[in-house]
């Protein structure tokens, strides 16, 4: 799950040092690591493309769902 955790961050656009917080992630770059902070408006950003991956993953999966079941009743009243 971290892995894809991590692709997604990067498929978002997150910047590297938001990641590197976000995942328990030192900085290798001692000065960048002290320097480098995450902005109030990254962090929101970040949580709103989880948030969104979240939201599509569920609407998916209830469309799936949803048509399974309706061919399964297809299948059943046409037998």
């Amino acid at each position: 799950m971290r892995h894809s955790h991590k692709t997604w961050l990067i498929a978002d656009g997150i910047p590297d040092v938001a990641q590197a917080r976000r995942l328990g992630h030192r900085i290798p770059d001692a000065i960048q690591d002290i320097y480098s902070h995450v902005a109030p408006e990254v962090e929101t950003r970040l949580l709103e493309a989880l948030q969104q991956r979240w939201i599509d993953a569920v609407t998916a999966l209830r469309a799936t769902t949803h048509a399974q079941a309706l061919n399964a009743h297809l299948q059943l009243t046409a037998a």
